[in-house]
């Protein structure tokens, strides 16, 4: 199994939180900031899908999932879905966005929520940095798959995201350890925390707030 070098790794996550930021407020208009213990914060968008690509991004996906170039990384994708219930999610999510069939979205969002529920955090080095990961998958299902949520199950999405931002060594509130160097400024604040933060903005904005404040307040300027 090919391992990305640490160095790498550390790069690649900083330059995603980065793209998160911009990618999911691109739009033809201006995203309202507002100011929260001394950090300017862009407001998420007040609509679904707002995670990793907006509406815009969505009516492009069907083209782009045919493009030629694009068939590696699409077989890459359904090839991780066959083998990870986790990634099958995340797959059906994607084809819920590019269809608007329901069979998928709901097989997304009842699929899910057991992966959050069952995910622990388990006892060796790193381990937070899958349930960092399961909390994505979570975040994408639930705001790709918004419209199809029931309220008790956006109540229990959410207290799910919560407990497992909380085994994250950064904490949360996210308020341990560094921010130009450290675990803290890898994934776990700027990929996992913010995408959890984002889908759950509207029913639960204390994860976005406290993801974003420390990224604009001390991450950017770092």
């Amino acid at each position: 199994m090919f391992t990305m070098p640490k160095a790498l790794q550390t790069r690649w996550t900083v330059a995603a939180g980065v793209a998160l930021c911009f990618v999911v407020f691109a739009s033809d208009s201006p995203a309202p900031w507002t100011e929260m213990d001394g950090a300017r914060l862009p407001v998420p968008p007040a609509e679904h899908p707002r995670l990793y690509l907006r509406a815009q991004q969505v009516a492009e996906l069907p083209a782009r999932l045919r493009h030629p170039a694009l068939q590696p990384a699409v077989g890459r994708l359904q090839t991780q879905a066959r083998r990870s219930p986790q990634f099958r999610v995340e797959w059906d999510a994607l084809q819920y966005l590019v269809t608007r069939d329901p069979r998928l979205g709901r097989a997304a969002v009842e699929a899910a929520l057991p992966l959050l529920q069952d995910c622990k955090l388990a006892d060796r080095m790193d381990a937070c940095r899958e349930t960092g990961r399961m909390m994505v998958t979570g975040a994408i299902a639930y705001d790709w798959c918004y419209r199809l949520l029931t309220a008790e199950e956006k109540q229990a999405y959410i207290k799910e995201l919560v407990r497992l931002a909380r085994t994250q060594e950064c904490g949360c509130p996210p308020t341990r350890q560094g921010s130009v160097t450290g675990h803290s400024s890898e994934a776990m604040i700027m990929r996992d925390m913010l995408s959890a933060g984002i889908a759950i903005y509207d029913e639960f904005p204390e994860m976005y707030r406290l993801a974003a404040g420390r990224f604009f307040r001390e991450h950017l300027p770092a």
